[in-house]
């Protein structure tokens, strides 16, 4: 079989598959760059569904929370900031770790217990400074892995 035999026969299975197929570009076979639909990139969410969003990941996380969640769903900052901006919807598992997290939090009211415990800590005269740097080293050590990002 000839090679421009070839190419009819390719251009032919791929135009029956519904794959577009014009010469030398990318625009689909029979369109030209006027009728061409325009490209959407990102979806837009609900703004009570952003704002939502948005106070879980606070809630959870804290102030800086679209870094720190990347790096818990193990997505790019990037993704994280779409889904901040809805831009981007969230998927169904990383809201339901959302929520867990947020629900572990409450229940064992670890964030209550920590200030409560500064509190009591700065209220001895101990420096700022001083708690500041323990609480660095005790966040380096919990703190996990960095992410790479590489699920998205």
């Amino acid at each position: 079989m000839s090679q421009a035999a070839l190419c009819v026969l390719l251009e032919a299975l791929a135009l029956r598959r519904g794959f577009p197929f014009g010469p030398g570009s990318r625009i689909p076979f029979g369109m030209t760059e006027e009728t061409r639909p325009p490209k959407i990139r990102f979806i837009k969410v609900a703004e009570d569904e952003v704002a939502q969003f948005r106070e879980l990941g606070q809630a959870v996380f804290g102030l800086g929370w679209v870094y720190r969640l990347a790096a818990f769903a193990g997505v790019s900052t990037r993704t994280a900031q779409r889904w901040s901006a809805g831009e981007s919807t969230v998927p169904a598992g990383v809201l339901r770790d959302l929520d867990e997290q947020r629900r572990r939090l409450n229940e064992t009211r670890y964030e209550q217990q920590l200030y409560d415990l500064l509190d009591a800590i700065l209220a001895t005269g101990l420096s700022p400074h001083v708690v500041s740097a323990h609480l660095r080293d005790a966040a380096a050590r919990v703190k996990p892995e960095e992410s790479t990002g590489s699920k998205d």
